[in-house]
């Protein structure tokens, strides 16, 4: 450490003690998705770490928001392990599910004490749950994880909410089902499905029913080659989604099956894929108007459609992220949940004047001013005179800065997925980093949604390849940019985004060191060991099954030996999605290899941390692994991480 030079106290990047310590993360902030609005009152659904990670519903009236959700349960379904969905209100009850025993439970909303059991306990999960005003009843996905079969059975029922447990299926045969929606009328049913090998933003089919007559009036309304996104009735009776069969995923409206009208139709995106259930990006405010999200270039903003005048014009906001976009035809409402560079996602109203106005802030912390770094869009060529994007944040903090002369460590974030994006909005684990020292660059690599249906399956087959090759590309376009230190990058990823670490560890040599977060090291494995929603993702990505050697050629655990710098595993021993296996596997052999590697586990976690203390420990351990490696001073709170072959690999790096 230096003399002060413009008012800072000069020290080496990434040592740099930082306001934005892991625990001001999970202490007083929550998260905020599913906002629901009824005639008198609006709900959402809140993640709150610090409560070990548990979800509830809030009511929120006059400005007072209150739990209904005693301590004891969290809502969250099992269905596909990602969930969403897992909660509704109607008939002035809500009823959600439990994540203990993924049962349907039901709360009176004047005695939020009074809960029951909607269904027996049994081996059923159940998503995406809509209340059926007409029959008192819910409308479900159904999925049944009974041993005696070869996967988990998906289904659509109607199960009565008179707690009685009874359930009549509706919809089977297909692999797997989500968006179940019933016509104004209560007379018709409107539903996704679709098969393996496919996921959902692949392909699959828009369906609708009589209710009447469910199993006789079966009708596919579209679906080859497409995506089809939140499929929804208008208030009148019609069918409207979002496809991107145009390349983007735009909105249509259904004339007839086979016909269809596109709503405004432009290269931007109003589709996301479709990991969770409850994912909205559009509704309508009344019958002439639809209110709508876009994301281009990985800005989102805010569309009203007018369709009687067909003119669509954009909202003005600060704010650059949408999502869990919600209306109310009945009062003309709309919610959304909201975010940019500079605050916490928050719940917003949009007003009859298009004023975005915040209702609800998910975080009470007061943000240490100038040490939120703003994220700059960058644009960088890789292979195959291909371009892929991301966003690159500096380092900065208020007291402190680097001396002249040197360059800061940069870290390579791979999003989850892979068909996942990023977004320039606030994310506290990025300012985590840049406020003590180091540089981020956040990547939306080749297969990133929000620029395209080719752009999201050009990973197609090319995923441990492409994906990599994007990020190596990054990292040499901050270095030729003069922005940070060639002998100092950094890739970190989480579940496919640490495959993508793993695989740029193992096959290429531009990085220094690597953090993988419940990442796939064996592509037999997952293929084998995973979860149905997944189970045949992999044949898209890298190769049909048959295709041996080219699981081998990719999986980085079949090439320990091309390893060559320090890497760090964290692994929750309760993940089915990636199984704690492959990264036991992947620490023994590195560590036999004898490079410096650590694994670190927690016992109660699954597939992404949500307990405080294990986000805390695990971002507090990751910069102390790097402190270790690079011989940086950090301010983290772990002194006692255990690094095998520590001494060795320094020796190396000298």
């Amino acid at each position: 450490m230096s003399n002060a030079r413009k008012g800072k106290t000069l020290a080496d990047f990434g040592s740099w003690p930082s306001p934005i310590s892991a625990k001001l993360l999970t202490s007083k902030t929550v998260g905020l998705s599913e906002p629901l609005i009824t005639e008198d009152e609006i709900y959402w659904l809140e993640y709150r770490p610090q409560e070990n990670g548990r979800c509830t519903v809030v009511a929120y009236n006059h400005g007072n928001p209150k739990s209904i959700v005693p301590i004891e349960f969290s809502v969250r379904t099992g269905v596909h392990e990602y969930g969403g969905g897992a909660w509704t209100i109607g008939g002035g009850r809500l009823y959600f599910v439990n994540q203990k025993d993924q049962r349907i439970y039901r709360v009176d909303l004047d005695d939020h004490s009074s809960v029951r059991p909607l269904v027996k306990e049994s081996t059923k999960r159940y998503a995406d749950l809509q209340y059926m005003e007409s029959t008192d009843s819910l409308i479900a996905v159904i999925e049944d994880h009974s041993p005696s079969l070869k996967e988990p059975k998906a289904s659509i029922a109607r199960i009565s909410c008179a707690g009685q447990d009874d359930q009549l299926t509706l919809v089977e045969g297909a692999d797997f089902y989500s968006n179940p929606r019933l016509s104004p009328d209560g007379t018709q049913l409107l539903w996704l499905q679709w098969f393996h090998p496919n996921m959902p933003w692949t392909e699959n089919e828009l369906w609708s029913a009589l209710m009447k007559d469910i199993e006789g009036s079966q009708t596919k309304l579209t679906g080859k080659n497409e995506s089809i996104f939140q499929p929804q009735w208008s208030p009148t009776g019609e069918i409207y989604f979002v496809s991107d069969r145009s390349n983007w995923w735009n909105l249509y409206k259904q004339i007839k099956p086979g016909k269809d009208k596109t709503i405004a139709p432009c290269e931007r995106e109003c589709g996301l894929p479709l990991w969770q259930f409850g994912m909205s990006t559009w509704g309508f405010l009344n019958e002439h108007e639809i209110l709508a999200a876009y994301v281009e270039n990985g800005i989102w903003r805010l569309y009203r459609h007018h369709l009687k005048e067909d003119r669509t014009y954009a909202l003005k906001s600060r704010f650059n992220h949408f999502s869990h976009l919600a209306t109310n035809v009945k009062n003309g409402r709309a919610l959304v949940i909201a975010s940019d560079g500079q605050s916490f996602d928050r719940l917003c109203e949009v007003g009859t004047g298009d004023q975005i106005e915040p209702l609800y802030s998910d975080g009470e912390i007061q943000l240490p001013v100038g040490s939120i770094s703003t994220a700059i869009p960058i644009t960088f060529e890789t292979t195959d005179f291909q371009h892929a994007y991301g966003f690159y944040y500096p380092p900065l903090n208020a007291e402190y800065s680097g001396a002249a002369g040197e360059k800061p460590p940069l870290i390579v974030i791979c999003h989850g997925g892979p068909t996942g994006s990023t977004s320039p909005s606030l994310n506290f684990k990025i300012q985590f980093w840049t406020s003590r020292g180091f540089a981020v660059a956040d990547i939306n690599y080749r297969g990133s949604t929000g620029y395209g249906r080719e752009y999201r399956l050009s990973l197609n087959g090319n995923w441990g390849v492409y994906d990599v090759d994007d990020a190596c590309a990054a990292a040499e376009y901050c270095v030729e940019q003069g922005w940070v230190d060639r002998d100092k990058l950094i890739i970190r990823g989480s579940s496919a985004g640490g495959y993508t670490v793993l695989s740029a560890l193992c096959f290429r040599q531009t990085f220094s060191a690597g953090s993988s977060l419940y990442g796939i090291g064996d592509l037999h494995a997952l293929a084998a060991d995973t979860h149905k929603f997944e189970s045949r993702y992999t044949d898209t990505l890298v190769a049909p099954p048959t295709e041996t050697q080219v699981y081998d050629e990719r999986s980085p655990i079949k090439h320990v030996e091309n390893f060559s710098c320090p890497t760090i595993f964290f692994q929750g021993l309760e993940d089915k999605v990636v199984p704690a296996e492959q990264a036991k596997s992947m620490f023994n052999a590195l560590k036999k290899s004898g490079f410096a590697v650590c694994l670190v586990t927690y016992e109660d976690e699954a597939h992404g941390f949500r307990k405080a203390n294990n986000i805390e420990h695990s971002l507090n351990a990751e910069l102390a692994f790097y402190g270790k490696i690079f011989h940086i001073e950090t301010d983290s709170l772990v002194t006692d991480l255990e690094i095998a072959n520590l001494n060795a690999t320094r020796n190396r790096l000298r």
